[in-house]
């Protein structure tokens, strides 16, 4: 199966007076704008089966450009993504072998998980910029633990020149 992991777009800046609880802070107009480009790029690369997204504002912002503007799938909530749990979450997705499942989340969240299932290492050896995408492709025998390999890693700006 392949996984693809999206770090939500450019959110406005952590501010307590205006979003005392943090998982109301949403997305930049311009992060907005920036995002519909590469979404135009990804959808031209990959077109998943399933999209999870974090309850979170910005990455529900965020799955949203992805299924208006590049056709995905109406992405499903779950709060096993800011949690931390998006091991789990794939292992009990069930998906197919030739199936795709986008996560659309945070950071360090994402990079740690890019780390982990590549290199077997917790610690995070990839930086994910808002916006940015992974596409690894995990192999199946390796459930239920994971591990895979990284196929792509592209920063918003390159998918926005695709798109």
């Amino acid at each position: 199966m392949k996984l693809l992991l999206v770090r939500h777009a450019k959110a406005e800046d952590h501010d307590h007076e205006r979003w005392p609880d943090d998982s109301l802070r949403p997305l930049t107009a311009r992060g907005i704008e920036r995002f519909r480009e590469s979404a135009k790029g990804l959808a031209k690369l990959v077109t998943p089966d399933v999209v999870v997204t974090s309850p979170f504002v910005r990455a529900r912002q965020t799955a949203s450009i992805l299924h208006e503007t590049a056709g995905w799938p109406e992405p499903r909530e779950s709060q096993a993504v800011p949690d931390g749990a998006v091991g789990p979450l794939v292992v009990n997705h069930g998906m197919q072998s030739d199936a795709t499942l986008a996560i659309v989340g945070h950071e360090p969240t994402l990079s740690h998980f890019v780390s982990q299932i590549v290199s077997g290492s917790g610690g995070a050896a990839v930086r994910m910029r808002p916006g940015a995408a992974a596409l690894i492709e995990v192999y199946r025998d390796a459930l239920p633990e994971l591990s895979g390999e990284l196929v792509w890693l592209l920063q918003p700006k390159v998918s926005g020149r695709i798109g």
